[in-house]
């Protein structure tokens, strides 16, 4: 079965780990209004706030990830998405690779087959990233080089007047 024919078959929902001032899938959400999009914003970890414009299929909960998605059934997301969140931040666990190794599980849990896992990360961290992926049991692990354009314009960084970093897009496909 080609791609698009795939994704038409499968729950058109989307997850968004860390979804910070849920942006991103807020104009995700007015391009597909048909499909859902879910996100947790951790608290204390980024200062923006969630905003009270949100589409009627976007749902944000401030919750830690583990607890967010703990009573949600398997193969339930057509797509999970994090960026940045897995590289910087490290929930309960001491180690941030530890944390995003359980983060890359739950996502692969989480994904219906032939569902896609989408990481923005820094630069230095695609190959880690890629790794992590593929010890998880996703296929098709592809990275590629981005700018970092719309999901750094936030008002963390506008605050502390950060640079546009160097950005890597790792992708892998929950097999069937």
């Amino acid at each position: 079965m080609n791609r698009p024919a795939q994704i038409r078959t499968m729950p058109r929902r989307v997850l968004d780990i860390g979804c910070g001032d849920a942006q991103k899938i807020k104009r995700w959400a007015l391009q597909k209004p048909g499909w859902q999009f879910e996100g947790n914003h951790v608290p204390d970890v980024h200062i923006a706030r969630i905003p009270t414009d949100l589409p009627s299929n976007v749902h944000v909960k401030e919750a830690d990830t583990f607890d967010y998605t703990k009573d949600k059934p398997d193969e339930h997301y057509s797509m999970v998405t994090s960026d940045m969140h897995i590289g910087w931040y490290k929930g309960r666990e001491k180690d941030p690779r530890v944390y995003a190794e359980r983060v890359t599980s739950e996502a692969h849990r989480l994904l219906a087959p032939g569902g896609q896992f989408k990481v923005i990360t820094l630069d230095g961290a695609g190959d880690v990233t890629r790794r992590i992926m593929e010890k998880a049991g996703f296929r098709d692990v592809t990275q590629r080089q981005i700018m970092g354009k719309e999901i750094w314009k936030t008002e963390w960084t506008l605050r502390y007047s950060m640079p546009r970093p160097s950005l890597v897009q790792v992708t892998g496909i929950k097999p069937k």
